[in-house]
């Protein structure tokens, strides 16, 4: 098994906060969904 380690940086977070005010611009609540989806990805680099 070989393990990888992620390391986001600041800009990481900066570019998921655009995109959560890029989808909510289209519709409310689409943002989180986003945000949330995002999040889930990158822990599931974890297993």
């Amino acid at each position: 098994m070989n393990v990888v380690n992620v390391t986001a940086l600041k800009e990481v977070q900066a570019d998921i906060d655009n995109g959560v005010q890029f989808y909510d611009l289209s519709e409310l609540g689409v943002g989180v969904y986003f945000r949330d989806s995002v999040v889930a990805d990158i822990e599931s680099l974890r297993l």
